[in-house]
């Protein structure tokens, strides 16, 4: 069962609060969301994780030291998405990775991504103290290799198989503590909608049901309505197809940055009326540790009983 029907199903399409998570496979998690009169609850503050390293090894260490320090911030038995961004999608003759934050970037294909994500996983084990933590192979869609939708499409498929085999590692180990999933910081200014909207279908094509994150912006987007354009040709329904209505697992923890906090948060709520029924937060992306509660109130405050307890810091 995909996220979205279980949603339906279990709890209706509108009802949102903290969210938690559901085993339904082995390593999978799914978003239950309890009732509305929770969503007033602290938020959870928990940092993200830009990749950087220069060599496998490298790459291996610092995930495994992300994972153990993410879980070491989760209390009170909540569901945690520890987002790994290992920068753009890289294709280099039908063999996809992506290059990091090194500079200048460093080329992993999914081979060693899947290895760092795994050692993650170990970090994770090691630092656990409560709650379900989520591990997702994050990339972006900043398109510095000049790809095209069709390599998106790719690319998006292969986050989701990476997931599946994280999952298949997490159970193997025994990690009922733990899941799998993907994610993408997608951002008009970076790329078109029409090759964005390629890593989405690649993630309904690939048949699995992880989550996947869209933890990006809204550049250019109105700040009242329902409908308009943004920057880079993007329209309000284009960011609405990338973060909710385009695959039934996604979802989205949005930019809501100390640069411009209000028109962000107006931003994306345009853009979850655009998105319809059951389109939910299932936290915010920020930029500020300090002042995570005040960014994610922002949010919340337009979309009061819509914003899940998360608020993730990059």
């Amino acid at each position: 069962m995909n996220l979205r029907s279980f949603f339906t199903s279990s709890v209706g399409r509108t009802a949102v609060g903290l969210m938690a998570a559901v085993p339904i496979a082995a390593g999978l998690a799914v978003l239950v969301q309890p009732a509305a009169a929770e969503a007033n609850t602290s938020v959870l503050v928990t940092n993200a994780y830009y990749m950087s390293a220069t060599t496998a090894s490298g790459l291996n260490t610092e995930a495994y030291n992300d994972g153990k320090a993410f879980a070491q911030q989760v209390k009170g038995g909540q569901t945690a998405y520890l987002i790994l961004d290992f920068g753009e999608v890289t294709d280099s003759n039908g063999t996809f990775g992506a290059c990091d934050f090194s500079s200048p970037c460093t080329d992993f294909i999914n081979s060693q991504i899947l290895t760092a994500l795994e050692n993650a996983s170990d970090g994770v084990h090691a630092g656990y103290t409560s709650g379900k933590i989520i591990i997702c192979y994050g990339n972006s869609n900043d398109n510095g290799w000049g790809l095209d939708y069709s390599q998106y499409k790719l690319a998006g498929q292969y986050q989701e198989d990476r997931a599946a085999n994280l999952s298949s590692y997490e159970s193997g180990h025994g990690r009922v503590d733990q899941g799998a999933g993907a994610a993408s910081d997608m951002e008009p200014g970076f790329n078109t909608y029409g090759n964005t909207k390629g890593l989405v279908d690649g993630t309904t094509a690939s048949g699995y049901s992880f989550p996947y994150i869209d933890y990006g912006s809204a550049d250019g987007c109105p700040t009242s309505g329902s409908s308009g354009n943004c920057n880079n040709g993007w329209t309000v329904g284009d960011e609405a197809y990338v973060s909710f209505t385009g695959n039934a697992d996604s979802v989205v923890m949005p930019e809501i940055y100390t640069v411009n906090p209000v028109t962000m948060s107006e931003q994306w709520t345009v853009i979850r009326r655009a998105g319809g029924s059951g389109y939910n937060f299932l936290g915010v992306s920020v930029d500020s540790s300090s002042q995570a509660v005040t960014l994610w109130n922002d949010l919340n405050s337009r979309n009061s009983g819509l914003v899940g307890n998360l608020a993730n810091v990059f």
